[in-house]
């Protein structure tokens, strides 16, 4: 199975330069945690997620409103090709300790991202889907077994 089936492909990006405060509004008006940071190229340099402001900015006691995404941003974007499979994702997430990975183009732009939350609710789902089709074959098959055959004349 592709990652490509769980990522989201409208990635959400963010100028180094911009404000923490306008980071953490951004992300609370999108209803995110993570943003791609692009530097004046418009070319990905970094991550900054929710965590990140609030550790490495209100608890380093930043001024929201004048300290910037480049201050306390995570330079290294954990990646992985867009078309690579659900393990390989799960395995660099692994890897590397992280719950949101880039998906990059096979040019090396940003594809899209995708998340713990994304790839634990679809699996879920197709768990849930899964035992209802085990159920409902069990229960037929309980019938089945159910019925005395040799009463059949």
């Amino acid at each position: 199975m592709s990652i490509q089936e769980f990522c989201e492909t409208n990635v959400i990006t963010i100028s180094m330069q911009a404000t923490l405060q306008t980071a953490a509004k951004l992300m609370n008006d999108r209803c995110i945690g993570f943003l791609v940071v692009t530097n004046m190229d418009c070319e990905p340099t970094g991550v900054i997620t929710d965590r990140d402001i609030v550790i490495k900015g209100v608890a380093e006691n930043l001024v929201m409103d004048l300290a910037t995404v480049g201050s306390v941003m995570t330079e290294r974007i954990v990646s992985v090709p867009e078309n690579a499979s659900v393990a390989t994702a799960v395995q660099a997430m692994r890897e590397h300790h992280v719950r949101r990975l880039v998906l990059k183009s096979p040019d090396g732009r940003v594809y899209g991202v995708v998340t713990q939350d994304d790839l634990i609710g679809r699996l879920s789902r197709d768990m849930r889907d899964l035992n209802d089709v085990c159920t409902n074959q069990n229960g037929t098959r309980s019938r089945h077994r159910g019925h005395d055959f040799t009463q059949m004349a």
